[in-house]
């Protein structure tokens, strides 16, 4: 699907009902792209310290959340950067989503905001505990019809 930006740029995204399992896999895990993690794969804090300081880890988060979502939902775009991708789960080209004007990034950000949530959404296990309660038996409460006499 084409979009124009109002600065007469466009970019191409996939078709939302497109995404797969794997996308939001893909995304769980660039989440952590270059954030240091200790040998039982924890955060290591003196090293996040070191390399990206107090409060730079959710930044982090945050930047490496949007670079996987463009690089798995944008298939094409008019600006003279190559595009943002995942390749052998690293990031290629992460810097061409910096060299956006901001107008355009924010026009971005906004189109590409559905397919974030819908690749981070974590289902609530409460809502999930309420619908099934101990009382339940597993079976709908609707009545089958009485058979004719």
């Amino acid at each position: 699907m084409r979009h124009e930006l109002t600065s007469g740029a466009w970019v191409e995204v996939r078709p939302i009902q497109d995404l797969k399992r794997k996308d939001k896999v893909a995304v769980a895990r660039m989440r952590y792209y270059q954030v240091p993690l200790d040998d039982e794969l924890s955060l290591d804090q003196a090293a996040v310290m070191a390399t990206i300081g107090a409060g730079g880890f959710n930044e982090r988060w945050r930047a490496n959340t949007a670079s996987a979502v463009a690089a798995l939902v944008i298939t094409g775009w008019s600006f003279d950067a190559p595009l943002v991708a995942i390749e052998g789960g690293q990031f290629a080209n992460e810097d061409s989503l910096d060299e956006l004007g901001i107008d355009d990034s924010n026009e971005l950000d906004a189109i590409l905001a559905p397919y974030a949530e819908k690749l981070t959404a974590v289902p609530d296990p409460k809502a999930q505990a309420a619908e099934t309660t101990s009382s339940s038996n597993g079976r709908s409460s609707a009545k089958a019809p009485s058979p004719a006499a």
